[in-house]
């Protein structure tokens, strides 16, 4: 892999106290973007499933699964996307503020109670909490 890799842990199993599904998302950014194929073939390389954009501009998507099971939520973006500020500061604001963090699970324990077997909407109405 190229050198200037940063590789965060976001998503609620970076939340200290968050109740979360069991899958780690995490955000890979790389500054140049001359290295962008050389991770995304690295990656593929590792065993991770290349799903491309998945609708958000800039972003390279990543899965790895261990059989049925998906362990892993990869996103590849430039160091200066506007994702990895955004993911960085949710992950941030919900481990200072628990009262946050709570809103936070309450409401997608309601949504997956609302939505038990379409994650595509799950997905939809959780990006609009915040």
């Amino acid at each position: 892999m190229p050198a200037g890799i940063s590789i965060k842990h976001v998503g609620s199993t970076s939340v200290p106290g968050c109740s979360a599904k069991p899958v780690m998302d995490m955000i890979a950014c790389y500054q140049s973007a001359e290295d962008r194929d050389t991770i995304v073939i690295g990656l593929m390389d590792l065993g991770y499933l290349y799903l491309g954009q998945c609708g958000r501009q800039g972003r390279d998507f990543f899965v790895f699964n261990r059989g049925q099971q998906t362990l892993f939520h990869l996103h590849l973006v430039p160091d200066d996307h506007p994702m990895r500020r955004d993911l960085l500061d949710f992950r941030r604001r919900l481990m200072t503020f628990p009262n946050e963090r709570d809103r936070y699970f309450h409401f997608k324990k309601d949504l997956a109670a609302k939505y038990p077997g379409n994650r595509t909407l799950y997905r939809m109405q959780k990006s609009r909490i915040f």
